[in-house]
């Protein structure tokens, strides 16, 4: 009989601790949340690819999406 293998395990209960404390952590934002329908206040923010991207930019070929995701993983 071949011993068992606790990597996979120790991965999930490493992961399932990362998520846990992900939940636990609460986002604080500096003001109010926007109203619905309400414009977007005009901002620069990097791409994904380094690049700087306006909101003027973005509008200019229509409506824009904005989304936001963390990198470096």
């Amino acid at each position: 009989m071949s011993a068992p293998i606790r990597a996979p395990r120790r991965l999930f209960l490493l992961g399932a601790a990362l998520l846990a404390f992900a939940a636990g952590c609460t986002l604080k934002t500096r003001g109010p949340a926007l109203a619905t329908s309400a414009p977007a206040p005009a901002f620069s923010l990097p791409s994904h690819t380094g690049e700087t991207v306006t909101l003027a930019s973005l509008t200019q070929k229509g409506p824009a999406v904005v989304v936001f995701y963390r990198g470096h993983w």
